[in-house]
């Protein structure tokens, strides 16, 4: 089977059969929308990780189509998360201008990433030098990066955007990667400088 997992402002998620383009479940339930949706495979298990405005993240069991875990710990919505490390861990991004890692074996909070001084649009994960890393992109015009495992903030933040930064894709295996922004440009940037090249 070849499957996708979308999810609504409807406050839905759809499973669908991509061989028949047809939806085979529909998961219903939530009150708020639905702002980010990472599936993955934990073990040998299905799962998925939805974001919300109702400032939960949940855990979801594809076999089962039943919630299995709950992430709290934002304090505003929730636009966008991130899952890692073979499935044991993920970190989210909020309007509350924090992302937080989570440790998904135990649903429990890693760190939380204090930089941002606005909401939190975007991130991506890569590995650098065999440690987690991630670029965030806030609606304060700037992108920072993060030490995953230690939970800090490395390089100052790569500033040269002249409005909110609302997508980020790290690419070149750790170092670059583009940035796209409501001041309707696309950055590129040397992540090991912090430098714009474009």
């Amino acid at each position: 089977d070849i499957r996708c997992i979308s999810a609504s402002a409807d406050a839905s998620l759809r499973i669908w059969d991509l061989m028949n383009f047809q939806c085979i479940h529909t998961i219903n339930g939530y009150s708020e929308m639905i702002l980010s949706i990472n599936a993955y495979i934990y073990g040998t298990e299905p799962r998925c990780i939805t974001a919300s405005s109702d400032s939960v993240l949940r855990i979801w069991d594809f076999n089962t189509y039943t919630c299995i875990g709950i992430l709290e710990g934002h304090t505003a919505w929730v636009n966008v998360v991130k899952v890692y490390d073979n499935g044991h861990r993920c970190v989210s991004g909020s309007s509350d201008h924090t992302l937080i890692v989570w440790y998904l074996d135990h649903n429990s909070v890693l760190h939380i990433l204090k930089g941002h001084t606005d909401w939190v649009l975007s991130a991506d994960v890569y590995m650098w030098h065999g440690i987690y890393h991630c670029v965030s992109a806030s609606y304060d015009n700037t992108l920072r990066i993060w030490d995953l495992e230690k939970g800090n903030q490395v390089k100052n933040p790569l500033i040269g955007h002249a409005s909110g930064v609302r997508a980020i894709k790290v690419y070149d295996n750790g170092k670059r990667c583009i940035s796209a922004s409501y001041d309707n440009t696309l950055r590129i940037w040397n992540l090991l400088t912090g430098q714009p090249i474009g």
